[in-house]
């Protein structure tokens, strides 16, 4: 997907969810929000939206914090193109 949808890239290693869940949780949701978007049996998908915009706006906008894991988690809730169709 990387060569068609640059949004991010974890380099040529395979990242580790693990240590990126403690260190970028924001980013971390986002990407199981992404990941949620093929899910059709459910609702997983907009409660993960839903929860990660809401701390991406309260961070940004209310704390007003500048970090490139928020605009990260943005692009990726608003780039990937699984995301369902409206």
């Amino acid at each position: 997907m990387l060569p068609t949808n640059p949004v991010i890239s974890f380099g040529s290693e395979p990242p580790d969810f693990e240590l990126l869940r403690h260190q970028e949780p924001v980013l971390f949701l986002s990407i199981l929000a992404a990941a949620a978007g093929n899910m059709t049996t459910d609702n997983t998908f907009e409660k993960l939206q839903t929860e990660a915009l809401s701390i991406i706006t309260h961070q940004s906008v209310v704390k007003g914090q500048k970090r490139s894991e928020l605009l990260l988690s943005l692009l990726i809730l608003t780039c990937w193109p699984l995301a369902p169709a409206r």
